[in-house]
């Protein structure tokens, strides 16, 4: 495998994380409060994308392959946890 196939194999393993992260962090702007201590976009979308990768490379290991759809299901928890948490959720009204 060249560097080009890896670097390949590597976007297309964190691909499912970007895209959750971005859709849950802008999601939770029409569905929870903003908090006025509730951090900037881009800061709720990588702190997303982390949790989500973590939980992907859980996942890989747990089944041993990438692609399970429990891995996917709780990567899509995991960043709802994750928005609900850094905006406060809690605080409602």
């Amino acid at each position: 495998m060249n560097l080009a196939d890896l670097i390949v194999h590597v976007g297309n393993f964190f691909a499912p994380a970007v895209v959750v992260a971005c859709l849950t962090a802008l999601a939770g702007r029409w569905i929870l409060p903003v908090d006025a201590r509730c951090p900037v976009l881009w800061i709720r979308i990588g702190v997303g994308f982390l949790a989500c990768s973590a939980c992907l490379v859980a996942g890989l290991w747990w089944h041993g392959r990438d692609g399970k759809m429990s891995t996917y299901i709780a990567m899509g928890v995991v960043a709802a946890c994750v928005q609900f948490v850094l905006m406060r959720g809690w605080r409602r009204g």
